[in-house]
């Protein structure tokens, strides 16, 4: 993809970005046509937004639904100082457009994430873990469809990202029942959705792992203090603005956010 069409499209987003506004998809002679040209686009996005990357999320991570999609990594995207809060957290309806909800688990970083040439293993992924947390995803998007624009222009529009909420840390996470566990999203205390099959549920620490090896490759390092989410274990659920909504993750606790309308 040439420099030019790298940066007309990477404009057209930012304006989106700063207006607060959607666009049908990038023009067609700036549109990616790969994850890495929608990557290169991300990056120079970033560039003009010139916001404070705290984090990463991953999506689409685990193998199943990686072949359906036909992507071989998780597509990332950054996470923003401006949109990563607490639980219980408040947002406001002049930071999203139609909000879709994730109940994830998010590893923060005790030290930079470096291994060697080859891809990044778990266990050099694990020694720069500092804990493992529940967390809510809300992926939104500068599309007005985002099913419609595939995952190269997603991925150039940082995948998705809307906001982030960070939960209780997981005791022993290494032993914990991350894959099978119940997880339940409640919209104002009413079960809306359960999690999704074991199977499409991803394995945190090889999507860490895989994560930073694929980032590595597009020149970019994991950092220390970062958070990195590592993909929905309940199908992106839409929610209305107006609503309190709930991630219930069992025995291991709950994260909570309210979107006002």
């Amino acid at each position: 993809m040439e420099p030019h069409s790298i940066a007309r499209a990477a404009d057209t987003l930012a304006e989106a970005w700063r207006g607060h506004t959607r666009i049908d998809g990038l023009p067609e002679d700036c549109r990616p046509a790969s994850a890495e040209e929608g990557f290169a686009i991300q990056q120079a996005l970033n560039d003009r937004l010139g916001r404070e990357t705290v984090g990463w999320k991953l999506a689409h991570s685990s193998p199943p639904v990686m072949a359906r999609i036909g992507v071989t990594t998780p597509p990332p995207g950054r996470l923003f100082a401006q949109t990563v809060k607490n639980t219980p957290a408040v947002y406001g309806r002049h930071e999203l457009h139609a909000p879709r909800l994730e109940p994830e688990f998010a590893f923060l970083l005790a030290s930079d994430l470096t291994f060697g040439d080859g891809p990044c293993t778990e266990d050099q992924a694990a020694a720069a873990v500092d804990s493992l947390h529940l967390a809510i995803e809300i992926a939104d998007s500068r599309y007005h469809d985002p099913q419609a624009v595939g995952i190269p222009s997603a991925i150039a529009d940082n995948m998705g990202t809307g906001g982030f909420i960070v939960g209780p840390a997981v005791a022993d996470w290494r032993d914990a029942n991350l894959r099978s566990g119940p997880v339940r999203l409640l919209i104002d205390g009413k079960v809306e959705a359960e999690q999704m099959a074991s199977e499409d549920r991803c394995d945190p620490l090889w999507v860490l792992a895989a994560a930073a090896t694929n980032l590595a490759r597009n020149g970019e390092t994991l950092r220390a203090g970062q958070y990195v989410s590592t993909g929905a274990h309940i199908t992106p659920h839409p929610v209305p603005l107006g609503h309190v909504v709930v991630a219930d993750f069992g025995d291991l606790g709950a994260v909570e956010v309210t979107l006002e309308a």
